[in-house]
């Protein structure tokens, strides 16, 4: 599995993916270097998968602002 088609998708998707091959990375979460934001209405997902590590961070779960 490459980290490009793991870009993206939800934490719990991903480790299910790679779960399916046998596959238990390790996850770290990144986070802005100042108080956490609260969580609601955002999930964690996938920024990067390198060496057996996923990198997550969280994003808004919300449709894209029309221009």
């Amino acid at each position: 599995m490459t980290s490009e088609q793991l870009a993206g998708l939800r934490l719990e998707d991903a480790l299910a993916i790679l779960k399916q091959e046998g596959i238990t990375p390790e996850v770290v979460i990144s986070g802005p270097p100042r108080p956490p934001q609260r969580a609601d209405g955002r999930s964690l997902r996938v920024v990067r998968y390198v060496n057996n590590r996923l990198l997550c961070s969280h994003f808004r779960d919300a449709m894209p602002e029309e221009p």
